[in-house]
């Protein structure tokens, strides 16, 4: 009876797919979370530039002048950002004055909350994009 219950290969694949299955579905929610995280951080980026651009030609003398607010916007306005609202704060090395020639830091930070918990240590829960560029006009 032994002998016939060791060469009976009846539900084996079962077996087989009950190990591998678990590594193929971590792995598949991994491969989202890590894009997810990339295409997050991409929008992010892309959003600060564009506030950045923004404040690169809107000085204290032009028709329309940058605020924090009108940066924050224009971060929002283009970054795909999945529904989160980043922290965005902009600062201008001359104060408020806004001057031509001045420098101007646009920085966002935004939580990541990942499916995959066991991604938090490898993604991290926070991403931060910080820009700085002259005012030119």
């Amino acid at each position: 009876m032994s002998m016939r219950f060791a060469r009976d290969m009846a539900g084996a694949s079962a077996v087989e797919f009950a190990m591998v299955a678990p590594l193929v579905l971590y792995s598949v929610v991994a491969l989202l979370d890590v894009s997810r995280y990339v295409m997050t951080s991409q929008a992010l980026e892309a959003g600060v530039d564009r506030a950045a651009r923004v404040a690169m030609v809107s000085s204290a003398d032009s028709a329309s002048v940058a605020t924090q607010d009108s940066l924050r916007d224009v971060v929002l306005d283009h970054a795909f950002l999945g529904g989160a609202t980043p922290s965005v704060s902009a600062s201008w090395d001359d104060g408020d004055a806004k001057a031509v020639g001045s420098t101007v830091t646009i920085t966002a930070s935004q939580g990541f909350t990942s499916y995959a918990p066991y991604l938090d240590g490898v993604l991290g829960t926070t991403m931060q994009r910080s820009k700085s560029t002259l005012v030119i006009s």
